[in-house]
């Protein structure tokens, strides 16, 4: 076991690449806790019956050509310090939801109250059948393209859908 500090885990990693893996019946499929994680890069990778299937709460987060099925809570969670975030050609299929980039009590003084949320872009994703009320939930900038939602509300921006 790693020693705690502030809630997260003393080990900073950079530039790891996860690819071509299936990730199934876990709580938290992969959690990025330490502020200095950068450059987490994430393709082809299946995420099957979750909780939540990545959960970042620090670093940059590239999202690519993954699969997520039954997240049962959301697909992504990324926390205040995770400084911005892509997500392309993803599908996610019956979750919770698919991204979660609120105001969601993972803010670290001072980066929590300036940027009141992590940045994301979505790009040429499909989402269908969430359960939860918004597919995606982003308090901090967001940008999206060519994107599919097939079910209920898509967004909510600072609290409105």
């Amino acid at each position: 076991d790693l020693p705690d500090f502030m809630g997260m885990s003393p080990l900073a990693t950079s530039e790891v690449y996860f690819h071509n893996l299936i990730i199934e019946d876990a709580k938290v499929g992969v959690e990025i806790n330490f502020f200095n994680s950068y450059d987490n890069a994430f393709d082809g990778v299946l995420f099957r019956n979750v909780g939540v299937g990545i959960y970042s709460r620090a670093g940059i987060n590239y999202i690519r050509n993954c699969r997520f099925e039954n997240s049962s809570t959301c697909d992504m969670v990324f926390g205040d310090y995770a400084a911005f975030s892509s997500v392309h050609r993803t599908v996610s299929v019956g979750s919770g939801g698919f991204v979660n980039a609120a105001n969601n009590g993972v803010n670290v003084p001072p980066f929590g109250p300036l940027f009141g949320g992590a940045s994301v872009r979505l790009e040429d994703c499909h989402v269908s059948e969430w359960s939860g009320y918004t597919a995606v939930d982003v308090d901090g900038l967001l940008q999206v393209s060519n994107h599919l939602f097939s079910t209920k509300h898509s967004f909510s921006i600072n609290g409105t859908a």
